[in-house]
């Protein structure tokens, strides 16, 4: 028999010392969310992509690929309307089990605003991220060993 109870949708996160909630996007709001996702940052993987198929040698002075990644995300972010997919990541929020007010509550406060869109992105699409990158032979420790390490001061001065 099948339970015919709804599944909560709803999943915590503690960001400051507080317990926020959020509800998991429905699947037909879910696919419009991605599809923009996918639209702004799509591009962007191609780029990581072709470098990587190619066969490049990434030394950390060559920013060739860097700045394909940058045009290719910057020409394509107007696509995504980060505000409203913002606001449709967070439209059921919950901060200490009150209602979040969108513009009033994150007002001066970006820190816990996008630590919550992260958390709203991992548990709405994580596995589709993750699933799509498997499939197309990347894996995130691949993606962060194509970032050059920011250098420390010790290390520029040996040079």
């Amino acid at each position: 028999m099948f339970d015919t109870k709804p599944k909560t949708r709803l999943r915590t996160t503690i960001i400051n010392n507080k317990e926020y909630a959020i509800q998991i996007l429905t699947t037909s709001l879910g696919i419009k969310v991605k599809e923009k996702i996918i639209r702004a940052f799509g591009p962007t993987i191609g780029v990581a992509l072709d470098y990587m198929e190619k066969g490049n040698d990434l030394l950390p002075d060559e920013f060739n690929m860097f700045t394909d990644l940058s045009i290719a995300l910057v020409s394509n972010i107007t696509q995504l309307d980060v505000v409203t997919t913002i606001q449709l990541l967070l439209s059921d929020s919950y901060c200490e089990g009150q209602r979040v007010d969108f513009e009033e509550h994150f007002a001066g406060n970006y820190g816990e605003l996008y630590t919550l869109v992260e958390f709203a992105l991992k548990e709405n699409f994580g596995n589709f991220f993750t699933d799509y990158l498997q499939a197309k032979g990347l894996s995130v420790e691949s993606l962060k060993a194509m970032v050059p390490k920011a250098q420390t001061t010790e290390e520029s001065s040996e040079k």
